[in-house]
This record gives structure tokens, sequence and C-alpha cells, in this order.
């Protein structure tokens, strides 16, 4: 099995990561877009969820016009939606208008995120799945830990509305990109053998429905976990019982990111040449684990070490996508990994609301013991509910084909 990534996987990835900057660019620069609107807090949140509100009421549908319009018309118009919205956002003279503008780059980046997603999956083979399909997780991630920093450094040269204008300028560049990727993978596929057996005979039985369930339910609690946990609560858990500023826990929040990253490819690697099942588990046990760990921090060096654990729990990322592609046949792809967005998008929307309202009614330790124990029930789930991929199932698919 060949290490490197091929050179279409890699620019499936940087079109994502330059989309994906239309999510993450305005983010620290709420503040200068309420000055300019005078408005109050509750209508300035309104900027963060229209766009988040907006992708998530598209993630399930975009599976069927996939299957119904095709990758490139997809991909065509989510690019159109992204860069309208992106403009509407620049030039904006209301308030509302500005919103529009987010809902629309909302809309076009889910569009264009599923189209990359999915091609990613055709690209692939069951021997690589995971690995290829990482290139969408470091994707996304890395457009989650850089563009804040360019969005703050524009807007405070700039403004705000320059963001907004380098961000739709980003899409135009990333929709190049991928109408230059999209036929190679096309031709590539034609030339390839496809085997139409596993088309013609599947069925959608009980047990392929429980894996999807289960491996849903883990999605949901990784990004609530995440979200809730990682973005929300434990800052604030940094500066009440740590007593730490606000460039420590920022250092800490960067370091999962970094090690997130570091891991998700080796983590993708190992998940196809072993057990993409087990990877899932182990990894929602790392992560059980690190919630725990910051029990145990009293200090700004034991934080960024339980920050390095929790980090490293993001080795498993692709692998749910893998497996879930894995379960069904390529006509279903779409709305397997439509299905895998929504839920994304559902537990980073849920999941802070309800991490702070657990912190509300707990108080920090009972509420990380509950978010822990949640993990490893979802660990429990992965292992027990989903179905073997990977090694192990092309392992036991292999002598009922010759038999």
């Amino acid at each position: 099995m060949r290490m490197a990534m091929p050179l279409e996987a890699l620019l499936l990835g940087a079109s994502l990561f330059l989309v994906a900057s239309a999510g993450n660019i305005l983010t620290p620069l709420l503040p200068l877009v309420q000055g300019e609107f005078n408005v109050d807090y509750t209508t300035a949140g309104a900027l963060v969820s229209a766009y988040g509100l907006a992708r998530l009421s598209l993630d399930l549908p975009a599976g069927f016009l996939e299957e119904r319009l095709g990758v490139r018309v997809l991909a065509a118009v989510g690019f159109a939606l992204g860069l309208a919205g992106g403009v509407l956002a620049a030039v904006g003279p209301r308030f509302e208008l500005v919103v529009v503008g987010r809902i629309g780059m909302g809309l076009g980046a889910s569009l264009v995120a599923l189209v990359v997603l999915t091609t990613l999956s055709k690209l692939s083979t069951s021997e690589n799945r995971t690995r290829m399909l990482s290139a969408y997780a470091v994707a996304n991630n890395s457009a989650i830990a850089f563009f804040p920093i360019v969005g703050g450094l524009v807007g405070a040269w700039w403004g705000w509305r320059a963001a907004a204008w380098i961000s739709a300028g980003l899409t135009c560049v990333g929709a190049a990109i991928l109408a230059w990727v999209l036929p190679r993978v096309n031709e590539q596929r034609r030339a390839a053998k496809q085997p139409v057996g596993p088309e013609r005979d599947f069925k959608l039985d009980v047990r392929t429905l429980l894996s999807i369930g289960t491996i849903y339910f883990g999605v949901i609690l990784y990004m609530v976990n995440r979200h809730g946990f990682r973005n929300t609560a434990l800052p604030l858990f940094a500066h009440d019982r740590l007593g730490l500023d606000t460039l420590s826990v920022a250092s800490g929040i960067t370091t999962m990111a970094v090690v997130g990253l570091l891991v998700a490819i080796p983590g993708a690697i190992v998940a196809d040449r072993w057990n993409r099942r087990l990877v899932i588990a182990i990894g929602f046990v790392v992560l059980a684990l690190g919630d725990f760990s910051f029990l145990g921090a009293n200090n700004y060096l034991s934080f960024l070490l339980a920050s390095f654990l929790l980090g490293f729990g993001d080795f498993f990322s692709a692998s749910q996508t893998s497996a879930l592609a894995e379960l069904v046949p390529a006509r279903l792809r779409s709305r397997m990994l439509g299905g895998y967005r929504f839920f994304v998008d559902l537990g980073a929307t849920i999941g802070p609301v309800l991490v702070a309202g657990l912190l509300q009614f707990t108080g920090y330790e009972p509420m990380i013991l509950i978010l822990s124990g949640l993990l490893l029930v979802a660990a429990l789930a992965a292992f027990i509910g989903a179905q073997a991929t990977g090694a192990q199932r092309r392992a036991e698919v292999a002598p009922a084909a010759s038999g």
C-alpha cells in the first residue's frame, strides 16, 4: 500500500480548506461587525448561528441532490452560493443583508464539503479509504485553526469587510481547483474496473442499520465533546479552576488542534491496515481519558499535558467517514456522507448549549465525569454495534468469496 497521498486527494483537501475560510475568517471579527451596525449581543450572535444553521439545513438534502444532479453541478451551485454570500456579506449596507450573505456562505460550504467528501470516497479503495478521507479532516481542521488568525490580522489592518472579500476570493480559487480535479477523478473511475456484484446484491439489513446508527451516534458525541467541552467549557474551567490567562488557555486549545492534525493521517493508515471499528472504539477511550485527565490538572504544565492527550484522541477522526462509506455501495455513499455532515453540524450546534447547561446544573467535576462516561459508552457501542471494516472485513469476505 502506497503511503503517499495522490495529487487529486491533496487538491480536494486544498479546495475544502479554502472554502472553509467562510466559516472561520469572520469569527474573531464579530465585535467589529457589532460595533458598525450597533446591534446587541443576541442579534450579533445571529451572524454566527446563521452560517451553522444554513449548513445544517442542507447537509441531508445535499446527499440526495448529488445523486440527481451530479457532483459537478452540485459543486457549481455550492461555489455560486458561497461567492454570492461572501460578496453580499462584504458590501451589505444593513446587518440583515450581512446575515443573508452568511446564510449563502453556509449553504455553499455545505454543498462543497459534501462534494469533496464523496469525491474522496470515490477516489479511494477499501485498502486506503481512511487515509484518503483523512484529507477531508485535515483540511477542515486546518481551516478551523488557521483562518481565525488570518481574520484577526486582516480585520485589525483593513476591517472586517476586507476579510469577507478575502473569503470570497478564496472561494473562487477553491472553485478553480475543484473544476480541474473533478474531471480527472471521473476519468480515473471510468478507467478502473468497478465491481458490480456488491451494487446489485446489497440489502440494507438490520445489522447494517445498527452499524450506521452506531457510527452516527458516535459522530454526535464526538462533536458534542469537541465543541461543547473543548471549545466552550474547557476555557472556563482553565480560567476558573486553574487561574490561567487567555493566552495560556489559547495555547492549550492550539496544542489540541496541532496534535489532532499530526495524528490524523497516521491514525488513518493504522485504521486501513487494521480494523476501523477498533480504531474508533480506542479513539473514544482516549478522548474519555483526555477529558478525565483535566480533573488532575492543577497548573499550566498539567493543563498542556491533558490538552495533548485530548488532542491525540483525534486520530480516529477519518475512520468514522470511511466506515460509513464502506457499509454501503457507491451509489448510496452520498446519502451516508450527507448524514455524516448533518450529525457533525448537529453535534457542533447543540454541543455548546448542552455542555454549558450541564455545567450550570452540575459544576465542573460532575460534568467532566458525565462526558467521560458518555465517550466510554460511544466506545462500547462502536465495538459492539459497528461492523468490522478495513483489513478485518476483507479477511472475512475473502474466504466466503473463494468458497
